[in-house]
């Protein structure tokens, strides 16, 4: 049948899986070992990923578990959790549909915070690049002028045909860790002592969320689980997922133990920061990146879709539910754009890194207005603010 749906290949699925997990926190890994030394912080990436790994394996060994007993072909995670719940204690029963609502809304929370980091992360390295040669824009306008080629890619219906995107993506991270490590190993770098040791205690929360935010594309995965041609092949020891999760780690223990090397404790919340900024190859490299996220946009805006589709889908009549497909997708490319694009003036920046003080993002009136509760906040925790697992956290101000 010529409209008869073909999974994604092994390939390609590790395709979209690399480049679902080789995102943002990337970058912040040599931030991460800056607070926990390179012997824990490998212990601790290692432990963590092999956590993170088992979790997810038992998620999906779960569901399989699920689909046998109720002899279905396959569930979705809100229908597992919603027939896990009517086989549990009988004062929880009543509580199926919160959970299964539940689950829907935080990947859905969660899909839709990355799409909105992306279009920041995108806005800033380009404007950055863009300061470099002398041209000024600011980061709302490169929002808005980002807005129609992300559009067009998300109203790609098939995870099959983004295999090229993902495939392009994943070069253009190689090439820019490429460019990075070519920054962290052109000196020697000495191994003292302190470098091998955690900074303290209070640095384990920072590397445990640095390391998740950085490590889990839970949305993401789920979605390609779903869409493998040979779903069996996903889990296992030897399993797709195990194979992708040994190549990320690998990845993240070698880039944060360098970059930590040659930086040191002055490593930024982006390794791209640490880099010469008057030099033509640290800017390639930032564009590199950016180009990365770009092309990785649609596949996370995909999982968004997925979750709001498979619930208003039966609400619409069969002859315009292919309009209201795209309506879906463009609301949904619209929503994390238009967040970001009106917070010029309104928003500050904490930045990922506890040796820095809380800097605004833009000068001017909301920093005025935002004051009284800078203060407030800053008296709770202290004058320095603790640095997220994101290279940046935005706090809406009113």
């Amino acid at each position: 049948h010529p409209y008869h749906f073909t999974g994604c290949r092994y390939s390609e699925t590790m395709m979209h899986m690399l480049k679902g997990c080789l995102g943002a926190g990337l970058l912040a890994m040599p931030n991460a070992f800056s607070r926990m030394g390179i012997i824990y912080g490998t212990i601790g990436m290692v432990l963590i990923g092999v956590f993170a790994t088992y979790c997810i394996q038992v998620l999906v060994h779960a569901q399989y578990l699920l689909c046998k007993r109720m002899r279905r072909g396959y569930m979705a995670y809100n229908k597992s959790m919603r027939v896990a719940v009517q086989g549990g204690p009988v004062c929880m029963r009543r509580l199926e549909g919160f959970f299964a609502n539940g689950v829907d809304f935080f990947l859905l929370f969660w899909q839709m915070g990355i799409c909105a980091i992306y279009f920041v992360f995108v806005a800033e390295n380009v404007k950055q690049v863009m300061d470099f040669y002398g041209h000024s824009m600011t980061v709302r306008m490169l929002i808005i002028y980002s807005y129609p080629p992300l559009l067009l890619l998300s109203l790609v219906k098939d995870l099959k045909l983004l295999t090229p995107f993902s495939t392009i993506s994943n070069f253009a991270v190689m090439l820019g860790l490429y460019l990075v490590f070519f920054y962290l190993i052109e000196d020697d770098a000495e191994i003292d002592e302190s470098k091998l040791q955690m900074k303290g205690i209070k640095e384990i929360p920072v590397f445990i969320g640095i390391t998740l935010f950085a490590l889990e594309a839970v949305g993401v995965i789920l979605a390609l689980e779903y869409n493998m041609e040979k779903p069996r092949d996903f889990t296992g020891l030897c399993g797709l997922f195990s194979v992708a999760m040994f190549i990320i780690i690998t990845i993240y223990v070698t880039l944060g133990i360098f970059g930590y090397l040659k930086y040191g404790n002055k490593c930024e919340g982006s390794i791209t920061l640490n880099l010469p900024q008057n030099q033509k190859k640290a800017q390639v490299a930032k564009l590199t990146f950016t180009l990365a996220l770009f092309l990785s946009y649609p596949l996370q805006n995909f999982v968004a879709w997925q979750i709001v589709w498979r619930k208003s889908r039966k609400k619409f009549r069969e002859s315009i539910r292919p309009l209201a497909d795209y309506v879906i997708r463009i609301l949904i490319a619209t929503i994390p754009c238009s967040k970001r694009a009106n917070m010029d003036g309104k928003a500050y920046t904490m930045v990922s890194d506890q040796r820095r003080p809380w800097t605004p993002a833009t000068p001017g009136e909301s920093q005025v207005r935002c004051r009284p509760f800078k203060k407030k906040f800053e008296s709770r925790i202290g004058s320095e603010i603790p640095p997220t697992a994101a290279h940046s956290v935005v706090l809406l101000c009113e």
